[in-house]
């Protein structure tokens, strides 16, 4: 007998969409696939499935609206940059005060990422810190250049919270991405938007010397001031007098 990708699927109360999707998912875990592997085509999944093309493409739709699946026209469905984690969580984007906004978040951050750069320090391997290396030289140089490095910073947050080996830090990684992006939009129209750059650039350094050097303490400390450096920004951009 042919081996088949899914375990037949039974009866149940599910609709029988959602289930398929759920065999879907199943394929994804067991398989170990990640960003840009591609899926069986429809046709493959139907046969393996014993549905119908149609059940299959709605499923594929479930998955794409959950972040776990992504269409390129022309090519086929792959798996997604992070499966299953979408960009606004949490619907900050319908929130009105964007300053205040910001400054819950980085409260929030403040709270998580000091303990998250020190487990870094501590689990980080030698390929994650070329990793950083890597993303940190990109981020310098596009400083130098005075371009937008924002996808490279974000980058260099998400690197971060892989080094730490734990399994949850990287699901809210879009909860740290969207402040990242919340304090560009408000800094970039900031008349000391060069010296904050500079603060960025030396705290990035700071932190990842630490954590090449497995000084979770130092990692700490760094990232505190990082985020410190941050909020007094924040804060010079309300009150501009102060400055």
């Amino acid at each position: 007998m042919e081996t088949q990708l899914f375990n037949q699927l039974k009866e149940k109360e599910q609709p029988l969409t959602e289930q398929v999707a759920e065999q879907i998912s199943t394929l994804i875990i067991e398989r170990h696939l990640s960003v840009n592997d591609k899926l069986p085509n429809e046709f493959e999944l139907a046969q393996q499935l014993h549905v119908g093309r149609g059940t299959i493409r709605e499923a594929v739709k479930l998955l794409v609206a959950r972040n776990v699946l992504v269409i390129r026209r022309g090519r086929g469905t792959f798996v997604a940059k992070h499966p299953g984690v979408v960009d606004d969580p949490f619907g900050f984007a319908y929130i009105e005060d964007k300053v205040k906004l910001a400054e819950d978040l980085l409260e929030m951050r403040l709270q998580i990422e000091p303990w998250a750069a020190r487990l870094a320090a501590l689990h980080a391997t030698e390929k994650d810190i070329e990793k950083l290396l890597s993303v940190n030289a990109s981020i310098n140089k596009k400083m130098d250049q005075q371009e937008d490095y924002f996808t490279e910073d974000e980058q260099f947050h998400v690197t971060l919270a892989r080094c730490t080996s734990n399994l949850v830090l990287p699901k809210i990684i879009p909860v740290i991405i969207y402040s990242v992006y919340q304090l560009r939009q408000i800094n970039c129209s900031s008349s000391d938007f060069f010296n904050i750059q500079k603060r960025t650039r030396e705290t990035h350094q700071e932190i990842l010397d630490a954590i090449i050097c497995h000084d979770g303490d130092g990692a700490e400390q760094a990232m505190i001031r990082h985020l410190s450096n941050n909020r007094q920004s924040l804060e010079e951009s309300k009150c501009p007098s102060r400055k």
